[in-house]
């Protein structure tokens, strides 16, 4: 009897050692055993763009921190054309206003990129548009050359002194640039924008890339679009648009072609 006292007694303060060390020991294997991660829920549609800022993606959804902090760096995307295999990065470049405004005021607040502490119980919602930065610095020197060109055209056709005094001047602008339009500069600037566009019709690939600051890890996430032909014709008119905005003016807005994760 004695002996099965002393082993219930045991087992008692087994039992309330136990109870005691749980949310301790919960709490290092959250910490330090279960390893944490950043997923991400994309919602809505994959936005393609073509413009001044060059080929450009816009994804939206909600970041979360599964078991642990982490601290969100950076996050970036590589494309690939599955059809030739060949790939572009984008890096993110602005973050756009995930409010819609129902008042038709037509206000869009962006901000540019910037690193957040994404916490387990504070989900981030994001909507980013990320950049061919590589493409940029390609076309930045077409666009300055042909804004140059313009400019020694409508100086020397619309000088400085007139367009100072002139009633209408938007109007005349514009009539120089008819003429501007005509030239051999503006049709080189349009093969050379139009070479560096790569968006045509078929299956592409993304790899997500979720990079965090200590830890240093990086978080992936694959995903498929395609585009058809009528968004890729869409999409290639923009560059006449660049070779105007080039050129101050601003007739056109710019396509998007919008299409869904498969």
């Amino acid at each position: 009897m004695e002996e099965d006292k002393t082993f219930i007694e045991l087992g008692t303060l087994i039992i309330a050692i136990i109870a005691l060390l749980q949310p301790w020991l919960l709490f290092i294997y959250k910490k330090y055993l279960k390893r944490g991660k950043v997923v991400f829920f994309e919602t809505g549609n994959i936005e393609i763009g073509f413009s001044n800022y060059a080929s450009t993606i816009g994804i939206s959804g909600t970041l979360r921190s599964l078991n642990t902090d982490f601290f969100v760096s950076k996050i970036s995307l590589e494309l690939t054309k599955d059809r030739d295999s060949s790939k572009h990065n984008f890096e993110w470049s602005i973050f756009r206003d995930t409010k819609i405004s129902l008042v038709g005021d037509g206000q869009t607040h962006i901000e540019l990129p910037y690193g957040i502490l994404l916490t387990t119980q504070s989900p981030q919602r994001l909507s980013i548009q990320f950049h061919d930065n590589k493409q940029q610095d390609d076309i930045r020197p077409i666009h300055e050359e042909l804004a140059n060109k313009w400019q020694s055209f409508l100086d020397a056709n619309f000088p400085y002194d007139q367009r100072r005094i002139a009633n209408n001047l938007d109007n005349h602008i514009y009539s120089v640039f008819e003429e501007f339009n005509k030239s051999c500069d503006i049709t080189d600037a349009y093969a050379k924008f139009n070479r560096n566009f790569y968006w045509d019709a078929g299956t592409y690939s993304i790899n997500f890339n979720i990079q965090t600051s200590q830890p240093d890890k990086i978080f992936s996430k694959k995903y498929k679009f395609s585009l058809n032909e009528e968004q890729c014709k869409n999409l290639r008119l923009n560059v006449i648009t660049l070779n105007d905005h080039a050129c101050e003016q601003t007739r056109y807005n710019w396509n998007f072609a919008f299409t869904n994760f498969i």
